[in-house]
């Protein structure tokens, strides 16, 4: 379920997958536009190996068109047991993401669309639908503030047996002026008992400079245009949720050139540390 999952899922984020959900952030060379913490040009994140467990590794691998726009991500997941590949393909219309492929075959050049992005006739990034022609069929509905940054997030299903599309959670988002996150407020709505649910996040950064930002559309590729670490210009340092005894803090590790080569996620509880995610961050064009 969408519902808390941006706070739920931080210990994962690294390691899974992070350009803000418009075309208009145009970011396709590397460094950020506006007003963030400006990375190195023609530099652009390739991958992505994080170790969620002890027992399993998570690698992302981007693979990029002549423009660094990204042609090819393809997940592996290894296990002691077991190892698991996804692949995306997204697909561009001029400059705009239309939508995203996954072929059971990793080296295929198109297969079934999973994603679709509806646009305004301005260009901005109005709808994203998951799983088109599916029973599970999902949307999200966007909206942006002045500034192009991420304001809300709609999301919405299908309920009840007619199937009417609902909408069962909603982020908003506080900016600063550095182009970072600092409050998601989520709210979940109970669709059988009529009552709604509140939980609010508070995001602290370091000022350095975010990888995931180096590629356009990553956040979309990933299917997470609404997660924090995703879409800020800078590193968050740690995410606390209020009322709430835990809190989580990450570590980074960065390299001469002011990128973060490794990144470690920890979940602390009570002041006591819970679990830990290491993540290695390799790139392309380096100057």
């Amino acid at each position: 379920m969408h519902s808390m999952k941006i706070f739920t899922r931080i210990a994962l984020v690294g390691a899974l997958f992070l350009t803000a959900c418009s075309k208009k952030d145009d970011n396709t060379s590397g460094g950020n536009s506006g007003s963030g913490t400006l990375g190195p040009a023609n530099t652009w994140v390739s991958n992505i190996i994080a170790y969620p467990t002890t027992q399993s590794i998570l690698q992302t691998e981007l693979q990029f068109n002549t423009d660094h726009t990204v042609k090819r991500m393809i997940t592996i997941y290894f296990t002691y047991s077991d190892t698991t590949y996804t692949t995306i393909l997204p697909v561009y219309s001029g400059s705009e993401l239309t939508q995203l492929q996954s072929p059971a075959d990793s080296n295929a050049s198109s297969g079934p669309a999973t994603t679709l992005f509806d646009y305004t006739a301005g260009g901005t990034l109005l709808r994203i639908r998951y799983n088109p022609q599916s029973a599970n069929y999902s949307y999200d509905s966007l909206a942006f503030n002045s500034s192009n940054g991420l304001q809300a997030v709609y999301h919405f299903i299908p309920v009840g047996t007619s199937g009417v599309m609902t909408q069962v959670t909603s982020e908003q988002f506080t900016w600063n002026s550095q182009q970072d996150i600092t409050q998601v407020t989520e709210t979940a709505y109970d669709t059988s008992s009529a009552t709604t649910s509140t939980q609010i996040g508070q995001y602290v950064y370091d000022g350095s400079f975010n990888p995931y930002r180096t590629v356009k559309d990553l956040s979309l590729i990933m299917g997470e245009c609404a997660d924090p670490l995703l879409l800020t210009a800078n590193n968050a340092t740690s995410l606390r949720l209020e009322g709430n005894i835990s809190a989580d803090s990450i570590l980074y590790v960065y390299n001469t050139a002011s990128l973060p080569t490794s990144a470690n996620l920890e979940l602390l509880q009570q002041g006591a540390l819970k679990s830990s995610t290491f993540t290695y961050f390799q790139y392309i064009g380096q100057n």
